[in-house]
């Protein structure tokens, strides 16, 4: 019958339609799922992006804090081997004025001892003074280096001839 295929073409377009609504019925479900996945992912990104700024923000500033560190620190060595070589140089000073004080010191005591002998020599010449003056030659002394030198040229050019003055 003429009517059978016409119900069956019918029935397959149907059936074909049907198909093809749930198709694009599931389509648009998956669409709308994408498209909210999409919206949640760029979401994401954006506080990704958001976070990376900041990390690269604080990157930058504790790279700079580095720098500035390094820097000081580079100054610091600086002054510490500039402050060493003062300190060896005030060392050397040091030792100098050392020996220079020890020095003054034992010249110091040669004066002393020197300043003595002579005000024993004034005290005898005033004592010797203070007596009749009687006329004696002068001594000659085995320890002439203590005493001080008058050459007689008119007996003996060598002879040393020493006083008590």
């Amino acid at each position: 019958s003429p009517a059978d295929p016409t119900r069956a073409t019918q029935n397959k377009y149907k059936q074909s339609k049907s198909e093809a609504n749930n198709a694009q019925n599931a389509l648009q479900k998956e669409v709308t799922a994408l498209r909210e996945t999409n919206r949640t992912m760029q979401l994401k990104l954006r506080d990704i992006e958001v976070a990376n700024d900041d990390f690269e923000r604080q990157a930058r500033h504790t790279t700079s804090s580095l720098e500035d560190l390094e820097s000081k620190y580079n100054v610091s060595i600086e002054r510490g081997v500039m402050f060493e070589e003062e300190i060896k140089v005030g060392e050397k000073e040091r030792e100098a004025l050392r020996i220079e004080t020890q020095r003054l010191r034992d010249e110091l005591g040669d004066l002393r001892i020197e300043a003595e002998i002579r005000q024993d020599k004034l005290r005898r010449y005033e004592a010797a003074a203070a007596e009749p003056q009687r006329n004696k030659p002068p001594e000659v002394h085995e320890n002439a280096a203590q005493r001080p030198h008058v050459f007689n040229r008119f007996r003996n050019p060598n002879a040393t001839i020493t006083t008590d003055i």
